[in-house]
């Protein structure tokens, strides 16, 4: 399953998990994320806020 959306940020997706991902139940899950984040000029304060929500679910 791919629920890529072009241009999306790592913000973005956070809102999204639970409806694109979490809901299919996967078994295992790969994300890659940032290089949007970079192109938008993203603080990496609001990065690494992002980053702590997304890991501690």
């Amino acid at each position: 399953m791919n629920a890529r959306v072009n241009g999306h940020t790592s913000a973005d997706l956070l809102e999204r998990v639970d409806s694109d991902i979490v809901a299919c139940r996967p078994v295992a899950v790969t994300i890659l994320i940032g290089t949007n984040d970079l192109g938008d000029a993203v603080p990496v304060q609001d990065a690494a806020v992002i980053s702590a929500r997304s890991s501690t679910g």
